[in-house]
């Protein structure tokens, strides 16, 4: 019985000079930061639907004749943060002089449509801001050298998006 204390006794002495001490320093860290409540906003279109009437093929010129405005209101409970971008996307034109136009229902007819007296690239963003929003307009857009032998109604769709933070 002395025998195992004593065994007890010198194993608890190894034990304990092999106590190490752990060193430990600290550090301040301050974070701040701002929460930023994005702006909610609303797109409406005064007039869902522009009629270009009768369209005169010989006076189609992708730039005036017919032009019409794209009546539209973005309305947000408060300013934007950055930069907002707008696209009107839809079907391209598939015909020569036809680059960025939206196409219609009538071969060799289409759609340009205008920020002011720049022509925009349909499918592609174009940056504004929230205090300075962009006319919109649209124009017909015929293909190069095109001659129309028979005329009709034509129709095409587009969509209006507006990006904002």
């Amino acid at each position: 019985m002395k025998q195992i204390a004593f065994i007890a006794l010198l194993w608890g002495g190894i034990l304990s000079s092999l106590n190490v001490q752990a060193a430990q320093t600290t550090a301040y860290v301050s974070l701040k930061g701002k929460l930023v409540i994005p702006a909610v906003c609303t797109l409406q279109m005064s007039n869902n639907n522009i009629h270009f009437g009768d369209v005169l093929s010989t006076r189609i010129d992708g730039v005036n004749y017919q032009r019409k405005a794209v009546g539209y209101t973005l309305a947000c409970d408060r300013t934007p943060t950055g930069t907002l971008t707008m696209t009107l996307t839809g079907t391209p034109a598939g015909f020569t002089g036809g680059s960025g136009a939206l196409g219609t229902s009538l071969n060799n007819l289409g759609i340009a449509f205008y920020s002011g007296s720049t022509r925009l690239t349909l499918n592609s963003a174009m940056a504004f801001s929230y205090t300075n929003q962009p006319a919109l307009y649209a124009v017909p857009i015929k293909a190069t050298a095109a001659t129309f032998s028979s005329g009709g109604y034509f129709s095409a769709a587009a969509n209006l998006v507006i990006n904002y933070n």
